[in-house]
């Protein structure tokens, strides 16, 4: 009998079919699953290579002190910069933004002392009178030619170059030499360099506050501590060579213009804090006049009458090696007190004065009060003529010096009197000297004809340049924006970069760890 296979013929095609259409579906799922994962591979590495490139940029820009094109910005406080359209995007696709956050480490700052990177009060001179009465920040009438100062120049209100000018010399980099007024600046050519002069200058710019106001800054800027007991003047008997002066308070003008300085005309500060609150009857200015005043730890022999030449160096440098925190002085001014420096016989007056090493923040040699002092032996805020405003007329001045070719005033630690004017009159003598800058309400200079001015004025050191202790370790944080034109911190976190900032320029940004974020 015959049997029809048809049947079975249907079976095995079917079966054949189904198999090949297995086959061929599971193809074509593992190529598309290729091609997705080839795409998604080719995407995640443009985000590697963009979120590397960003990080590159930043590390690059804290290099050279340009994130977010402000100086200081991330080092000193949490900061961002946007990168639009930044990498080409996967296959043709629409450019990736970036953005790159910058956050110091808390608690983890650079300074250690004198030499560190908050050695410097940011500027060489910062002036932060708003102008009240007329009042110039900065007036400069030398008559015998441009004044040096080495440094940032920052004036909340005006810089007058009424004669002779301003030639900023800093060079280490060369960007650091400013010039900035918020007001109008008289004679602004006779202020150089003029590439990095600008005058009503109205961005946000923490070199232009009053650093003790910043947050954070150095402990140098905060009020000392309350004086311990009055101090001593020695006396003069037969041999004495010189006059001895002991830390504390002071209340009498009178008695510290009574001072000879025995058989060499010297006057010796030993290292601690003075605190001058002048409340007798009479003058409150004390006038240093035909003595030599040091103050902090000798460098000179004090039974042998010094030379004009030797006062600059007289006492330890706070920046020397042999620097300490107790090796200088720190004299702190009160109500009206002022010092005045002066040539009414031979020789004129001369003084040197030597901050210790700070462990944070610049070293303050003279510290103008903004608030009293209490305890037992109280010390008033500064006030009276030198805070009156509109100014007093005649000048009413923290610090004065004449015109006298027989003076000399080295002040080797920064000037902090953010409420005082100071005025200086620059002569013969190249040892006028505000070394590790000044701040103040106002500053008034003045020259003879025959001014020697082949030195700076005011001098700040080469270390980093902030008004405020600079956080070595920052944290960048890459972010990317597929196809977008800009991004912020909703974008995609992609990586994750911990740098440390050396110290000292020229700046090195060393890599510590390159993770990515999750």
């Amino acid at each position: 009998m015959s049997r029809n296979d048809r049947g079975a013929s249907l079976i095995f095609a079917l079966i054949i079919v189904t198999v090949v259409s297995l086959v061929v579906t599971s193809v074509i799922a593992l190529t598309f699953t290729s091609t997705r994962t080839t795409e998604a591979m080719r995407a995640q590495a443009a985000d590697t290579y963009g979120a590397d490139g960003a990080a590159q940029i930043a590390i690059n820009a804290l290099r050279t002190d340009t994130f977010n094109g402000i100086p200081g910005s991330c080092v000193t406080s949490p900061s961002a910069m946007v990168l639009p359209s930044f990498y080409p995007g996967a296959d043709g696709s629409a450019p990736a933004s970036a953005y790159v956050s910058c956050a110091p480490s808390a608690g983890n700052g650079a300074s250690s002392g004198a030499t560190s990177a908050n050695a410097s009060p940011g500027s060489a001179a910062l002036t932060l009178g708003t102008g009240t009465g007329g009042e110039d920040g900065i007036y400069v009438g030398a008559n015998a030619g441009p004044i040096k100062i080495r440094g940032g120049v920052f004036s909340n209100s005006t810089i007058n170059a009424a004669a002779g000018g301003i030639t900023n010399t800093y060079d280490n980099p060369p960007t650091a030499a400013y010039n900035l007024a918020r007001g109008a600046c008289v004679n602004q050519n006779l202020i150089q360099p003029a590439a990095y002069t600008t005058c009503n200058y109205t961005a946000a710019d923490p070199r232009g506050t009053d650093p003790g106001l910043l947050t954070p800054h150095g402990a140098s800027y905060d009020p000392p501590a309350d004086a311990p007991g009055d101090g001593t003047i020695g006396a003069c008997p037969p041999g004495a060579q010189y006059q001895t002066v002991t830390p504390g308070r002071f209340t009498s003008a009178t008695a510290l213009n009574l001072m000879t300085g025995c058989a060499t005309g010297i006057v010796y500060f030993m290292p601690g804090t003075y605190y001058f609150d002048f409340n007798d009857a009479g003058s409150h200015v004390w006038n240093v006049d035909r003595t030599y005043l040091i103050a902090g730890t000798p460098t000179i022999p004090l039974d042998t009458t010094p030379t004009p030449a030797q006062m600059p160096g007289a006492c330890v440098l706070p920046g020397s090696t042999s620097a300490t925190t107790t090796s200088g002085v720190q004299f702190v001014f009160g109500g009206d007190s002022q010092l005045a420096l002066s040539h009414q016989g031979s020789p004129g007056g001369q003084i040197a004065i030597c901050a210790s090493k700070s462990p944070s923040g610049p070293p303050i040699a003279v510290y103008g009060l903004k608030t009293a002092l209490g305890g037992p032996f109280p010390v008033s805020a500064q006030s009276g003529c030198i805070t009156t405003l509109p100014p007093a007329t005649p000048r009413c001045s923290l610090i004065s010096t004449d015109q006298s070719p027989n003076t000399t005033l080295t002040i080797q630690g920064t000037t902090y009197a953010p409420r005082a004017q100071l005025t200086v009159n620059l002569n013969n003598s190249t040892n006028q000297v505000f070394r590790w800058g000044l701040i103040a309400r106002t500053l008034y200079i003045g020259t003879t004809g025959s001014a020697n001015l082949s030195l700076a004025l005011i001098d700040v050191p080469d270390q980093a340049a902030s008004p405020i202790p600079a956080p070595n370790i920052m944290y960048l944080t890459v972010y990317l924006c597929r196809a977008a034109s800009t991004c912020d911190s909703t974008g995609t976190p992609r990586l994750r970069v911990k740098v440390r900032v050396s110290a000292q320029p020229p700046r090195v940004v060393n890599v510590l760890s390159w993770a990515l974020a999750s």
